[in-house]
């Protein structure tokens, strides 16, 4: 008996630690799920989206259920010969532990994945060879998952900005042309973070042998101009 009550104990102790993922585990789905119900009703009569203290209410209460649910179980299991429920009560313990941690090792995978991917899109468009100059038809990935949009943005730019900018020193105006575009897309231009180098990229743009390269820079800079960087250092 004695030896029972002690590992009930150890097990009841282990809850709160459980309660921890639980409470991360049903955030991060429920965060997702309500803008998933979100997107696909936005268009139609029927538009659905929880307010934030309706979602974090559910979801209090999903995770305070899940943890009187272990509770209870354990509790049935230290002193039940015939304990029918043992997978469940497995799954309560360990799950949210194993789906936190596999879910951890695959997002950070497929972060550097695309990370490596957007980069090889950058290079891609800025070196590719043709006689274009568009914009940019694509948006690098950004494992920013913040709520908000300033480090989004900042978190964009230093993800990106040197290789897009590696290209304003090719010997192709052509290359040169799509670096400055490609910076553009990925300044920092919510915080101003990168305005240093932001100001190098004016600076070389704006002094550039190719005129077309030039009129870029002047195009963008309609307010300004190009003046402040051809007469300074």
């Amino acid at each position: 008996m004695l030896t029972k009550i002690k590992n009930l104990s150890l097990r009841i102790l282990f809850i709160p630690f459980v309660g921890l993922f639980v409470l991360q585990l049903f955030s991060v789905f429920g965060r997702s799920l309500n803008t998933l119900i979100y997107n696909l009703t936005e268009d139609t009569e029927f538009h659905i989206f929880f307010r934030y203290d309706t979602r974090d209410f559910v979801i209090l209460w999903i995770s305070f259920f899940w943890l009187v649910s272990l509770f209870l179980l354990e509790i049935c299991a230290a002193f039940q010969k015939n304990f029918k429920f043992r997978r469940l009560l497995t799954n309560l313990r360990y799950a949210p532990f194993f789906i936190t941690l596999f879910s951890t090792i695959s997002i950070l995978a497929f972060d550097l994945g695309m990370i490596e991917h957007s980069k090889w899109k950058i290079r891609n468009y800025v070196y590719n060879g043709s006689d274009s100059i568009e914009k940019p038809a694509f948006r690098p990935h950004v494992d920013y998952r913040g709520w908000c949009g300033n480090g989004y943005s900042a978190r964009e730019s230093d993800l990106y900005f040197d290789a897009a900018a590696e290209g304003l020193s090719d010997e192709n105006p052509k290359v040169r042309a799509r670096a400055f575009l490609m910076t553009l897309e990925v300044r920092d231009f919510l915080n101003g973070g990168d305005k240093a180098k932001l100001d190098e990229v004016f600076r070389k743009t704006c002094r550039d042998s190719d005129l077309e390269v030039r009129n870029l820079a002047v195009v963008y800079m309609e307010n300004t101009g190009c003046e402040k960087y051809l007469f300074t250092d």
